[in-house]
C-alpha cells in the first residue's frame, strides 16, 4: 500500500505541470521531510525540489510581520499599557505580568479565529457591569477598578496591536488576522503560482478563509487524507472537521473533493515486537 503523500505526488506528476513549479503548504515543517523523500521515488528525472513550507510560515509571509516570542510580547504590552494608563492607576511590572500573560493568550485566540475585537470586548464589559449591578449608585473603589479593567480591554488591545504593527512584528493571532486582510492582494500578485495544500484536518477560521480564497481563484489544490469509514459516518469524530469542509465550502459544490480513500477496512498485516528500553527500540527502528 502506498502512502498518502506518495499518492498525491503521483497524481500531481500525471498533470504534466512540473512539480518544482508548485508551492507545497503542509501542516508542519516535519511533513516537508517526507515529501522530499517521496519525491525522489516518484520523479523519473532530475528535478529541482519545489518550495515546501508549513502553514504557519505561509501565513507569516502573507502578513509581512515577524513573529515575536512570548517574552517580547509581554514587555511590548507593558510599554503599551503604560502609555494609556494614568500614573496613579499604573501597576508594577510584577503585578502586571500576573494577568497580562492570560490576556495575551486571549488576544491571540480572538485574532486567530477572526473574532471582532470590539464586539467581544464590549460584550465582556457589559456582562461584568451586569454582574455587579446594584441599587446603590455608589460603587466601591474595588468594584470601580474591576469594571474599569474590563472596559479598558478594548483600549489595551488597540494600543498593543498598534505598537506591534508599527514595528512590523506580531503574535501568531495578529499574523493570521493580517494575512487574511492581505490574501486578496497576494492573489493579484501571484496569478501564476499554484499552491498545493495537503494533509490538513482541523483548520482555524483564518486558515480556512485563506485556503478557500486561493481555491476560488484557481490558484490552489487541496488533498485531504481521510478514509471513507470516517467521513461518511456522521457520528465519527475523526471525520468531523473534514466533513464540515466538504459540506460547507462553496468550492466543493462544483469541484471534486480529493481524496476519500478506503484503506481502513482493508486487510492489514500487523506485527507486535517486544524491544526492551529506549536504546533498543531506536536501534530496531533504524533497521525497519
Amino acid at each position: 500500500m502506498t502512502t498518502f503523500i506518495e499518492d498525491v505526488l503521483k497524481d500531481l506528476h500525471k498533470s504534466g505541470i512540473p512539480i518544482e513549479d508548485r508551492l507545497f503548504v503542509v501542516p508542519s515543517k516535519r511533513a516537508a521531510i517526507f515529501i522530499k523523500y517521496h519525491l525522489a521515488k516518484v520523479l523519473e528525472h532530475t528535478s529541482f525540489v519545489p518550495r515546501i513550507i508549513s502553514i504557519e510560515d505561509f501565513v507569516k509571509d502573507l502578513s509581512g510581520l515577524k513573529l515575536i516570542s512570548s517574552t517580547e510580547q509581554l514587555f511590548t504590552f507593558y510599554s503599551s499599557y503604560k502609555k494609556i494608563t494614568p500614573s496613579d492607576k499604573l501597576e508594577s511590572f510584577d503585578s502586571f505580568s500576573k494577568w497580562a500573560g492570560i490576556l495575551l493568550q486571549d488576544f491571540n485566540e480572538i485574532d486567530r479565529h477572526l473574532v471582532d475585537e470590539n464586539s467581544i470586548f464590549d460584550y465582556l464589559g457589559a456582562i461584568k457591569e451586569t454582574e455587579h449591578w446594584s441599587l446603590n449608585p455608589n460603587k466601591s473603589e474595588f468594584v470601580q477598578n474591576y469594571l474599569s479593567f474590563w472596559t479598558n480591554l478594548k483600549n489595551y488591545y488597540k494600543a498593543y496591536t498598534d505598537d506591534l504593527l508599527s514595528a512590523g512584528i506580531g503574535y501568531q493571532g495578529l499574523i493570521y488576522k493580517l494575512a487574511v486582510e492581505h490574501v486578496e492582494t497576494y492573489i493579484e500578485l501571484n496569478q501564476e503560482q499554484q499552491h498545493i495544500f495537503l494533509g490538513f484536518n482541523a483548520l482555524n477560521k483564518a486558515e480556512s478563509y485563506i485556503i478557500q480564497a486561493l481555491l476560488q481563484a484557481n490558484l490552489a489544490e487541496i488533498y485531504w487524507d481521510i478514509d471513507k469509514c470516517f467521513i461518511e459516518d456522521p457520528l465519527h469524530d475523526a471525520g468531523l472537521f473534514i466533513r464540515t469542509y466538504k459540506n460547507n465550502w462553496s468550492f466543493f459544490k462544483s469541484n471534486a473533493f480529493d481524496w476519500i480513500t478506503s484503506h481502513y477496512t482493508q486487510k492489514k498485516s500487523i506485527q507486535v515486537i517486544g524491544v526492551p528500553k529506549h536504546v533498543g527500540q531506536a536501534k530496531y527502528i533504524g533497521h525497519l
